[in-house]
């Protein structure tokens, strides 16, 4: 076949990191076999009409979009309603053209004349089917007047082509289900308030939320210098990596103190590092990547009042006290700050405590800074 197949499977395998070569792809098709037009067709099955999901086309095509759509793409197009006379078995590569589909002759003189009347002429269609009711079509048509059937040559060179074009649709949507996922996973990791960054064996950053960035400073405990996350001095640096290389291996850090590291300048309150391995994250070095959760003055607990009051069935104003007081504030302070009798307040702490069901302040905290509500940005 072709000589131009090479060059063909370089683009195809190319449209699974950039979409736009599909065009690209088909125009090579076209000028390769000489054909006028080629599409590519997502097909879904399971009811009496196929349904198209997904389509490319080749440039010309593409131009004439309007006019092809009417006669080849919408479910007007009788190949979509009519059986093969001989139908491929399942998970088989089915290579037809008009003549090979159950049809009456008038539909069939019709479908002609409006292929025709668009510049197209005889078409050739080869499918393969990605799951039991879905299926990938490849359709070629020639220049309206070219009566020439299509050849062995031509037929083999489809034939050849359909494992590869499936092959590229999964890493296609293989690629665009772990981009969605990554993002919607950042989204989500961008709300929780603990700082978590992921970085690989040597220490190079591969992702942070917004939480970790602002640990990572030119002046901070921790920074980024040459793509690697740092510390604040050379020593406390080789302990950083030295933690992170042995986390990369999960056997090597069996205890709790070899994932464990508090980094302290002297300037700002210390930082709290964990390192974790995350298996399954192996790249080219064959070591798993390391999740780092970091905590500091840096991080401090929030949680709003209103999601309290819905919690524990507070009142607005036993909300904002129990706030204060996860918070670190002490009842005199809060008394003072909004202009309360310091009885009112620790009867309303009363309230609070009874309706918690917490035996003591301690235990409120405790119990507040263990839900949910106040580990996410708000």
């Amino acid at each position: 076949m072709p000589a131009f197949e090479n060059d063909l499977l370089l683009t195809l395998y190319d449209t699974v990191q950039r979409p736009a070569r599909w065009t690209q792809f088909l125009d090579q098709i076209c000028t390769g076999v000489g054909v006028r037009s080629a599409v590519i067709q997502r097909i879904r099955g399971g009811g009496p009409i196929l349904e198209t999901t997904w389509l490319v086309t080749d440039s010309h095509s593409e131009d004439r979009g309007g006019q092809h759509a009417l006669v080849v793409n919408d479910a007007a197009n009788p190949r979509m309603r009519y059986d093969y006379s001989h139908p491929p078995a399942p998970g088989e590569i089915s290579i037809a053209c008009d003549e090979d589909l159950i049809m009456p002759d008038h539909v069939r003189r019709r479908f002609q004349d409006d292929l025709r009347d668009v510049g197209l002429g005889k078409g050739i269609f080869a499918g393969l089917d990605l799951a039991p009711t879905e299926g990938v079509s490849l359709v070629l048509h020639r220049h309206a007047g070219q009566r020439d059937d299509y050849s062995s040559q031509e037929r083999a060179f489809l034939a050849g082509l359909m494992p590869h074009l499936c092959q590229a649709i999964r890493l296609s949507d293989q690629l665009h289900s772990s981009l969605v996922m990554a993002h919607s996973m950042g989204q989500v990791l961008d709300r929780i308030r603990p700082a978590l960054l992921v970085c690989d064996a040597q220490a190079r950053l591969i992702w942070a939320n917004d939480a970790a960035r602002a640990f990572l400073k030119p002046s901070g405990v921790l920074r980024v210098v040459a793509d690697r996350v740092t510390c604040h001095s050379h020593d406390r640096t080789l302990e950083l990596h030295q933690l992170i290389r042995r986390n990369s291996d999960a056997l090597a850090a069996d205890t709790p103190d070899k994932r464990c590291l508090v980094l302290d300048d002297g300037l700002t309150a210390p930082t709290q590092l964990v390192a974790m391995p995350l298996p399954g994250s192996e790249g080219a070095t064959g070591a798993p990547a390391v999740a780092l959760f970091l905590s500091g003055a840096g991080t401090p607990f929030e949680v709003p009042a209103r999601l309290l009051e819905k919690l524990f069935r507070l009142s607005p104003a036993e909300a904002r006290l129990a706030k204060a007081i996860a918070e670190g504030g002490a009842v005199n302070t809060y008394a003072a700050q909004n202009g309360l009798a310091e009885g009112t307040v620790r009867f309303q702490l009363k309230q609070v405590l009874a309706k918690t069901g917490a035996p003591r302040q301690s235990d409120l905290v405790r119990l507040i800074c263990s839900t949910m509500v106040g580990h996410f940005a708000h």
